[in-house]
């Protein structure tokens, strides 16, 4: 399964054109599927190319405009994937990071036939595995891009900090959850 997180400020980023691409590929092979969010974007600019996400990308189809079949792949993976029924957040961190949640656990329980809603102590472990895990990526697409710009050194970078920034968000949600001390019936006098 993966997440595309389209922004604004999407088409900007070769890298992540690229990966959309491959997700693309992978759909269409039946190998993946693909949860596409849209941050701070509406489906309709990210699908139809309008507003900044539009004009960003038509000012990355300027920058390749020596190589017309890369844009044009990566115009259909956009119209591709953003076609999908995805998870639409205009507001807080917090908030996409729920309704990204909610989205993942729809897709597993239709891919595994699992219920999503009852929280079990299971569900919660992975839901608080789930929900760190997204806020480790938002650190790892982030951070690394400050210090490198090597494509390979990217790639490497985003597990470095994503890893350790979900193990520590993990480890602050099951912190926050306390188990009840066993119920004990007093001996009959």
């Amino acid at each position: 399964m993966a997440l595309a997180f389209f922004s604004k400020r999407y088409p900007e980023s070769e890298y992540c054109l690229d990966e959309l691409q491959r997700m693309k590929e992978l759909v269409e092979e039946g190998r993946l599927k693909v949860i596409p969010v849209f941050v701070n974007v509406t489906t309709s600019d990210v699908k139809n190319f309008n507003g900044v996400f539009g004009r960003k990308f038509n000012e990355m189809r300027k920058r390749y405009e020596q190589e017309p079949e890369k844009v044009q792949k990566w115009k259909k993976a956009v119209e591709y994937i953003s076609e999908i029924s995805g998870v639409p957040c205009t507001s807080t961190d917090r908030y996409v990071v729920s309704e990204t949640v909610k989205a993942v656990k729809k897709q597993l329980f239709l891919m595994y036939g699992r219920d999503p809603n009852p929280m079990k102590s299971t569900d919660r472990v992975f839901s608080n595995l789930l929900m760190a895990f997204l806020i480790g990526s938002f650190g790892g697409l982030i951070v690394p891009r400050i210090f490198f710009s090597n494509r390979e050194l990217l790639r490497v970078a985003f597990w470095l900090v994503t890893l350790p920034i979900s193990f520590m968000v993990f480890l602050k949600f099951e912190e926050g959850v306390k188990t009840p001390p066993p119920v004990t019936t007093p001996p009959p006098s």
